[in-house]
């Protein structure tokens, strides 16, 4: 695999630098779909954007169009990208399936550390989902929702910051299968955090790992419009293309 490697003793796994495909679309961050990978169940690096594997498998026929990742405890992927990155508008969209109908405590991605952590979403069981946002000023949005079972069949959930550049206020909302579930103001932008954005676990405290699937995992430097959000749930299998 190209890049470097290196062994994680905390996790016990290999941490290898993989690419994720840039996606299509001017504001696009990563898109990663899992359709590049080999017999082995690697990443292949293709283009685009440096990411981090700790351990998640590139699994084939699992996924909405074909493949899909499997986390398992205790597995991650890391995205550079959000490490000291200033954001006025980001959506993230990821299709997720929980493995199991435990209550076991499950981060889908976050960004921060346990001073300054500015993004999470979280499902702490197979019903249950959650989104914390915190700016600057110490505020923090969390919201806390109720959901269909995440285990028995693929779910989406997106979430969508926008700020005024002038202001620096603006809006969060959170989107599960494409409908609405809860909007918050923000009073002022998400820190800057010296950490990545971890994909399938917790930065601070170290942990809540997902143990199941994930497909079309993907970021952009644009603010989805709930009709996008509707669109890209009913299209099914897609990362954000703007």
């Amino acid at each position: 695999m190209a890049g470097w490697i290196r062994v994680v003793l905390a996790l016990s796994v290999v941490a290898a630098s993989i690419c994720g495909t840039t996606g299509v679309g001017r504001y696009s961050i990563m898109c990663l779909d899992w359709e590049d990978v080999d017999w082995k169940g690697d990443i292949i690096p293709t283009k685009g954007i440096y990411l981090n594997n700790y351990g998640v498998i590139g699994k084939t026929n699992c996924g909405l169009n074909c493949n899909c990742g499997e986390f398992r405890h205790p597995t991650k992927i890391d995205v550079p990208y959000f490490t000291a990155n200033d954001f006025y508008d980001l959506s993230v969209s990821v299709w997720f399936q929980r493995r199991g109908r435990s209550r076991r405590m499950a981060v889908l991605a976050s960004n921060g550390d346990c001073a300054s952590s500015a993004i999470q979403i979280t499902s702490p069981s197979d019903c249950d989902l959650e989104v914390t946002v915190r700016t600057k000023d110490g505020s923090v949005y969390q919201g806390a929702f109720t959901t269909p079972s995440q285990s028995t069949q693929w779910r989406h959930v997106v979430v969508t910051v926008q700020l005024d550049r002038v202001t620096e206020k603006g809006w969060v909302h959170v989107y599960f299968d494409g409908t609405i579930m809860g909007s918050g103001f923000l009073p002022a932008k998400m820190p800057v955090v010296c950490f990545p954005m971890i994909i399938g676990a917790n930065a601070c405290p170290v942990g809540h790992n997902f143990v199941g699937y994930m497909d079309q995992v993907s970021f952009a430097r644009y603010t989805l419009k709930p009709w996008e959000v509707m669109a890209l749930f009913n299209t099914g299998g897609q990362c954000i293309s703007k």
